[in-house]
């Protein structure tokens, strides 16, 4: 529980600091979906064109024991701590930054990840590459704004124990194969008007 608070002050120390400093294009959010794997995804963007986004997510995993639905055999039962750091440049189709628009983009995804069986103890590094797709809903409020989508992608780097369907911190779940998947709902706060 230690670990978790000096994250998130330290990662929200950044985030106020880099805020006083930055335009009116930058917003603050938070994934809604990883919630269910006992996951807080942090996020940072800044839209540096009408059609270009720069994005930044912290998220720290605490004993998640989430799997895909097509979980098999020695996967079911393993618990993920870890931290996540992910950098995500982003395409948008949009007249401007109010109006609502699709996205289409990359990220890359390092996790450093603690396993825990009732056997087996492992921690490892984790390197993904995914593609995400969805829409942004241009200004909500005066300072809100939100992105639904998913990102489906692979694991580049990076062994895990038990079954491939288990959860990887920023990256999501096993899905047909090695790919995982994930979904998006950030919901996010313009820092200034």
């Amino acid at each position: 529980m230690k670990k978790i608070l000096i994250s998130l002050v330290l990662f929200l120390s950044v985030f106020q600091l880099t805020a006083q400093v930055l335009d009116s294009n930058s917003y603050f959010g938070i994934n809604i979906v990883p919630i269910s794997g006992s996951t807080i995804e942090l996020y940072y963007e800044k839209n540096l064109k009408t059609f270009l986004i720069l994005s930044l997510s912290l998220g720290y995993t605490i004993n998640s024991k989430i799997s895909s639905v097509l979980k098999v055999g020695e996967g079911n039962f393993i618990k993920k701590t870890g931290l996540f750091l992910k950098i995500e440049p982003k395409l948008i189709i949009r007249r401007n930054i109010q109006k609502p628009g699709l996205f289409l983009g990359m990220n890359i995804n390092n996790s450093i990840i603690d396993e825990e069986t009732d056997l087996i103890k492992n921690n490892s590094y984790i390197l993904g590459i995914c593609g995400i797709f969805g829409v942004n809903s241009g200004q909500i409020l005066k300072r809100l704004s939100m992105d639904l989508g998913f990102q489906y992608g692979y694991k580049v780097i990076g062994k895990l124990i038990g079954s491939y369907h288990s959860y990887i911190p920023g990256m999501g779940v096993g899905h047909l194969g090695k790919a995982r998947i994930q979904g998006i709902l950030i919901i996010k706060y313009k820092i200034k008007s």
